[in-house]
């Protein structure tokens, strides 16, 4: 079986320096591992683990599909007593962990993408528990590598201004930050009248834009972190 694609070791390289601070400190001074994709965490992740904590919060996600994303804290492979292997894992957020396990032909579909450090984005479904009579545990049904996310799911950004802040300064640096940022995303932009219920959408059509984090954070300098979305 093919081995998973590995994305740019940057996010690793910078993993390595933060972890060796929560090594000698405690805590993470600088930054957060998954700094680099607080995009994706935003937008494509149903739920945050801290929240698998509260049983009122299980039921309600009870049977649904959920996506969630972190970095693997632990793992263990382990082999059963019939000689299969499986492999127990952590995955954490800004938020909390959750233990996972995969077993038999989920551990041979997806375990190659499990290793300690890596960055994973992760879809299940809540259950009951066969080790837990009467609590509900998180069963992985497909795991991609967190760093290759953005570019398969994030098909348009949408941008919304008001009216009254538009100007020809505002226009003119949007317009050179997507220059600068070109790529293959679909870009809308909604103009909204504060002073009235009139709105207009309006998409682009000469630029296509990449998603990346200079482009997140020239938009979140200029318009606002809540004033545009991804889908």
């Amino acid at each position: 079986m093919m081995a998973p694609r590995i994305p740019s070791a940057e996010p690793w390289a910078r993993m390595i320096e933060l972890n060796q601070e929560r090594d000698v400190i405690g805590v993470y001074i600088s930054g957060h591992p998954l700094d680099d994709f607080r995009i994706e965490l935003d937008n494509f992740c149903d739920i945050t683990l801290d929240r698998f904590r509260d049983s009122e919060e299980e039921k309600n996600w009870y049977n649904r599909d959920v996506r969630i994303a972190g970095i693997v804290t632990k793992y263990q492979e382990r082999y059963a007593k019939n000689g299969n292997p499986f492999c127990l894992f952590t995955i954490e957020d800004y938020a909390g962990s959750m233990e996972l396990a995969l077993f038999g032909d989920d551990y041979v579909k997806m375990g190659q993408y499990v290793s300690q450090d890596r960055f994973l984005y992760i879809r299940g479904k809540l259950q009951p528990s066969w080790r837990n009579q009467g609590q509900y545990e998180f069963k992985a049904t497909q795991i991609q590598l967190l760093p290759e996310v953005r570019e398969k799911m994030c098909k348009q950004l949408s941008l919304e201004i008001n009216l009254q802040e538009v100007s020809g300064e505002l226009v003119a640096s949007l317009s050179e930050l997507f220059k600068q940022n070109p790529g293959t995303c679909n870009l809308f932009v909604k103009l909204k009248d504060s002073e009235s219920p009139v709105e207009v959408t309006l998409q682009s059509r000469f630029n296509k834009i990449n998603v990346s984090n200079d482009l997140i954070k020239g938009l979140e300098q200029l318009v606002g972190k809540n004033s545009f979305r991804l889908n």
